[in-house]
């Protein structure tokens, strides 16, 4: 009769221990998905993004900022923006817009064309 008492003490323990562990699991599975929730869609600050343009724009901070939030703009319902960088010849004024296009997957790359080139390429798209 003792040991009947003690497999049922055993088989409550063993339970117990079942629920508290998927307990813990859900509860890190929610604690998993706040931080990716907060990771994906946490707000962006200022020195973050210049931190992460750094990697491949060492310098110009105001600039490489500038370019991206007008790019980013075009996802938007904002009017059109336009950026016009000033420098004297072979000053480096298309990198930064190169280097910060990268980080757009659709955008193209059009250089040394001519207003023409797009009439005559309209059908070929």
């Amino acid at each position: 009769m003792e040991l009947n008492f003690f497999e049922k003490m055993k088989s409550k323990a063993l339970a117990e221990i079942e629920r508290r562990k998927k307990e813990e699991v859900e509860i890190q599975k929610k604690a998993y998905e706040e931080t990716l929730k907060k990771r994906i869609f946490s707000t962006l600050t200022k020195e973050e993004l210049t931190d992460i343009l750094s990697l491949s724009i060492k310098e110009d901070a105001f600039n490489k900022v500038c370019v991206f939030l007008t790019m980013l703009s075009t996802y938007t319902d904002v009017d059109q923006l336009n950026v016009v960088f000033s420098a004297p010849s072979s000053a480096g004024k298309s990198f930064i817009a190169l280097e910060v296009a990268k980080l757009f997957p659709d955008v193209k790359d059009f250089a040394y064309c001519s207003p023409t080139s797009f009439y005559h390429s309209e059908g070929e798209q």
